[in-house]
This record gives structure tokens, C-alpha cells and sequence, in this order.
């Protein structure tokens, strides 16, 4: 199974976006997920239209993998808005975020 997630390029290239945004921003710089925003939902949308590996193509994976579209979505049209909050933002990020983390941790299982 590691193998086949190693393999898995749409979810490792979500992954370098999730990596470039989410820990700058924890930090309070909020530019790479302001900029990025739109590439971290194409990137969600090739994970979802892309080939799931075998052992992942499960309901479950499939459901989180809905979600990090959604949530990606409407994370970028809160950067999009006029006088988003920073704190708006990281909310939303770390929502995204922690979806992220479902995929991975169903695909350690």
C-alpha cells in the first residue's frame, strides 16, 4: 500500500500545495495560500477526476476526497473575497487540512 500511495501523483502534488500553504500561514504569512489558492482547488479537482489506486477506491476515500474539492472551492472564493479575514482564511485552511489528513490516514490503514 505504501507503494501504491507513493505512486498516487495527484495526491502527492495536492500534498506540495497543502505543504507550501498551510505551514506559512500557521505562521502568519498568509501570501503563498492567497496566491495559491486556485491551484490547491485544480489540484483537488485532478485528485478527484484522476485514478484512484486500487486498494483506495473505497467509498470512504472517495467521500474525503469530495470534500477536499468542496472545501478547496470554498476556500478559494474566501480568498477571492474583498476583506477576507487572515483568520477567515486559516479556517478554512485548517478545515482543508484536516480533510487532507482523513485521505492520508485511510490510506495508511
Amino acid at each position: 500500500k505504501v507503494i501504491e500511495k507513493d505512486a498516487w501523483t495527484e495526491l502527492k502534488e495536492f500534498h506540495k500545495v497543502m505543504g507550501g500553504t498551510f505551514h506559512p500561514a500557521e505562521e502568519g504569512n498568509f501570501v503563498p495560500i492567497r496566491t495559491r489558492s486556485g491551484g490547491m482547488l485544480a489540484k483537488a479537482k485532478a485528485l478527484q477526476t484522476g485514478k484512484i489506486p486500487t486498494s483506495f477506491n473505497t467509498p470512504a476515500i472517495k467521500k474525503a476526497i469530495g470534500d477536499l474539492v468542496t472545501g478547496s472551492e470554498a476556500l478559494d472564493k474566501l480568498v477571492h473575497k474583498k476583506k477576507s479575514s487572515d483568520k477567515a482564511v486559516m479556517e478554512s485552511l485548517t478545515k482543508l487540512h484536516d480533510t487532507f489528513h482523513v485521505i492520508q490516514g485511510l490510506c495508511n490503514d
